[in-house]
């Protein structure tokens, strides 16, 4: 896969829940919400002080205990993917702003928002913590949640719950990383990821998590690029260590100064010129 590929493309699908029976406590909620509106707008319509407005009154609130019981209960949200659970939970937020202030509705909706969001960080952190991909899969899922992230009402559950996720995820992508070059033979190869994760780091917000995984990342490729290149460095004819070395002085003289790229480069050439010393190879 080219290096242009490895950053494109669509995100990768978020892991399926680890459930999949019909959900009957969102049924319930649904049912009992119907019935503390249909209530509620009794209530509203009842005369002050009669009776009909005080058992209106009971019947929704008894709806509304009911509602909120259905989504507290039944592993109702374990059966569900951090998409669905999201959706659900916006939903009550859209109907919480939408309904009057100090309503039984407001509260209804306000109490089912946070029992959803609540499950919402959950799920989400499982999927997170369960998404075993090769690490460009992985890289673009942390950029996903990350512009979730940015999306997010400063100071929500929503966001919160997207931050941690996005640092799960970033947090783990150095070592993934990690192990899939310790597989690569080639020390050009190793460098090609190391300098891929330069650029992406340079182009990152200054501060920013992927900033930090990104820096994490180049400070542990190339020096595994070094060593590999050294290591093997026994097997490069004396034609190919001096290709090497003007390509690489090259490079160096090229790069900007005190950088770590710059450094990298003048490790590699200096590894060739000490290797050519030694004389003579096949």
């Amino acid at each position: 896969m080219s290096l242009v590929a490895w950053g494109q493309g669509h995100p990768p699908p978020y892991p399926p829940p680890p459930y999949g029976s019909p959900n009957y406590g969102i049924q319930e909620y649904e049912v009992e919400e119907a019935n503390a509106i249909s209530w509620s707008r009794k209530y509203d319509q009842a005369p002050a002080g009669s009776w009909e407005e005080g058992y209106a009154q009971d019947q929704r609130d008894q709806s509304i205990r009911r509602a909120l019981q259905a989504i507290r209960g039944y592993q109702v949200f374990d059966r569900m993917s951090s998409q669905d659970i999201e959706r659900f939970a916006d939903q009550q937020e859209r109907k919480y702003q939408a309904s009057p202030s100090g309503s039984a509705l407001e509260y209804l909706y306000s109490q089912a928002r946070d029992i959803a969001y609540e499950a919402f960080h959950r799920q989400l952190q499982w999927e997170v913590e369960n998404f075993n991909r090769d690490w460009r899969e992985m890289d673009q899922y942390a950029l996903t949640l990350d512009q979730k992230y940015q999306a997010t009402p400063a100071g929500s559950a929503k966001e919160r719950a997207y931050d941690r996720a996005r640092r799960t995820v970033f947090d783990r992508l150095p070592e993934v990383v990690r192990l899939e070059l310790s597989q690569i033979y080639d020390f050009g190869n190793i460098e090609q990821v190391g300098i891929y994760f330069v650029s992406k780091y340079e182009r990152s917000p200054s501060g920013s998590v992927a900033e930090v995984a990104y820096s994490r990342i180049y400070d542990m490729a190339l020096p595994m690029a070094e060593d590999r290149f050294e290591y093997n460095s026994y097997s490069y004819s004396q034609n190919d260590l001096y290709y090497i070395s003007e390509e690489y002085n090259r490079k160096f003289d090229s790069s900007p100064a005190g950088s770590r790229v710059e450094r990298y480069y003048a490790r590699i050439r200096d590894i060739a010129r000490r290797a050519l010393s030694h004389g003579p190879r096949r």
